[in-house]
């Protein structure tokens, strides 16, 4: 069994949660995270690279209700540009 697929198929969430904080936070050396989710150094390695080259977002949440009116529902929610916050207009421009 190669190690992506026991990494997508066999293992859980919360194991492939742990794994990405165990290798980002450098709080185990690979060869222990390797032996004890039984995943290749390789793969591990691999892994570790791509979780490098993500970063977070986080636009902030809004504070109204998309919807006031349950007959809203099926319709597209529309906003003016004066009610985005500073981290949407800066992530839109």
């Amino acid at each position: 069994m190669t190690s992506d697929y026991r990494y997508e198929h066999i293992l859980g969430d919360a194991e492939r949660q742990r794994i990405s904080y165990l290798l980002l936070t450098n709080k185990k050396p690979i060869n222990y995270i390797s032996s004890k989710f039984g995943l290749s150094k390789r793969f591990l390695t691999h892994l570790y690279i791509n979780l490098q080259k993500t970063t977070r977002t986080d636009l902030g949440s809004k504070t109204e209700p998309y919807y006031t009116d349950e007959m809203d529902y099926g319709r597209t929610p529309e906003y003016k540009w004066s009610e985005l916050s500073a981290n949407e207009i800066k992530d839109y421009i």
